[in-house]
């Protein structure tokens, strides 16, 4: 018979010990100093005693309650006056690691469909042997240890999942540094005065009635007041980038005759006072900027008045062989299967072809026409124009 979970004779030990130990079906003789165990569920009699779940733990009458499967109990004729003493740091873990192992389960099967069947199978042999963990009975450090291990596997598989698509992009705003200012200051942007007395900084909307604005992304955004009618250039400079088509997101606000441009590479839009006032956010979208040596330069240039700005967003919208092509969302133009290590893609019309890992890291992009096959492929689950794939 198991010993009884995690209740031991010593605050200092890690289990029961026991010699002549003997297992037998047969109930014991009523006063023998037996423990007795079960390997089902039952309901206790008026001479069953369980222990309680006090510090110092007695075996106290328990009858009519649920004595749980592989739990040890005394079956005596009178109230047994000895004690044990729980080991309490095991019997803590033990309860977390319980608890661990029925969310990992239940996150297993909701976030199956997405990973795939690898992953799917991978999380759960870990829950498998975690379980395995759980009714042994191990040291505390290995209780521990399979906590760590479980919650952290837990927490990767809870984010496998395809790229984040806005309104049909790819969301890249990761890329950028401290894009709403939240740090409350200008780190990670690069700011070129035009005149030394321009006034510039990043504020809380809500310090003052002056300072207030509407429709702002955080606590924080960035104003400059330029005094002589010369502002500055606001901007961050990305590198590395995919070549292709991005769009570009921010929110402003500005004087009217200021003369602030919004700009991406070479495009760029003027940003005016919203029709509701000065203290109103307007959101502006530079669409279609090209990128063709990985290289992106966004930001405001601040005209003859004062500005603010916030929330700035980067989007992917595909590739461009000179002209617009951005990646083809209808599913029924493509099909695409999982082999042995590949991918086997079939359009019905000129394509352009993103695959990506469920991690949202880019493994091809082409243009293709006809059929298509991927080859040397880990195995795992692939996103293919926003379609999952699983290869062998």
């Amino acid at each position: 018979m198991a010993p009884y979970q995690c209740i031991i004779g010593s605050e200092r030990a890690s289990q029961f010990t026991a010699s002549k130990v003997m297992v037998s079906v047969q109930q014991p003789n009523e006063g023998t100093d037996s423990v007795c165990g079960t390997f089902v569920n039952r309901i206790a009699t008026a001479n069953d005693y369980l222990l309680d779940n006090s510090d110092v733990q007695y075996f106290v009458q328990s009858a009519n309650t649920v004595i749980p499967a592989f739990t040890g109990y005394l079956n005596y004729a009178r109230k047994v006056s000895s004690q044990s003493y729980s080991y309490k740091n095991k019997d803590a873990k033990t309860k977390e690691l319980a608890q661990a192992i029925a969310a990992a389960e239940v996150l297993a099967e909701s976030n199956r469909e997405v990973v795939g069947e690898q992953a799917y199978n991978e999380f759960v042999s870990l829950i498998d042997t975690a379980c395995v963990v759980l009714t042994t009975q191990p040291i505390l450090s290995v209780l521990i240890e399979t906590i760590k291990k479980l919650d952290a596997v837990s927490e990767t598989y809870k984010n496998m999942t395809p790229p984040v698509l806005i309104e049909g992009l790819i969301d890249k705003t990761e890329l950028l540094v401290n894009a709403s200012f939240e740090r409350g200051n200008i780190w990670g942007w690069t700011v070129e005065k035009q005149a030394n007395d321009v006034q510039l900084g990043v504020t809380q909307p809500a310090s003052s009635l002056a300072n207030y604005m509407c429709g702002g992304d955080g606590d924080y955004v960035f104003y400059a007041t330029p005094s002589t009618g010369k502002s500055l250039d606001l901007y961050q400079q990305l590198s590395n980038l995919e070549n292709g088509i991005y769009q570009v997101r921010a929110s402003f606000a500005a004087d009217n005759e200021g003369e602030a441009v919004l700009y991406a590479n070479d495009k760029q839009l003027a940003v005016a006072t919203s029709a509701f006032g000065p203290m109103y956010f307007e959101d502006y979208v530079l669409d279609d900027v090209v990128v063709t040596d990985g290289s992106l330069k966004l930001g405001i240039q601040g005209g003859a008045k004062w500005f603010k700005a916030d929330n700035f967003r980067l989007y992917y919208k595909g590739v461009t062989d000179g002209i617009q092509i951005t990646e083809k969302a209808d599913v029924q133009n493509i099909c695409v299967w999982g082999g042995d290590g590949c991918i086997m893609v079939s359009v019905s019309e000129p394509t352009v072809l993103s695959v990506y890992t469920l991690e949202g890291v880019l493994v091809k992009r082409m243009e293709m026409r006809g059929n298509i096959t991927i080859h040397n492929l880990p195995r795992g689950m692939y996103i293919v124009n926003r379609q999952k794939v699983m290869v062998r």
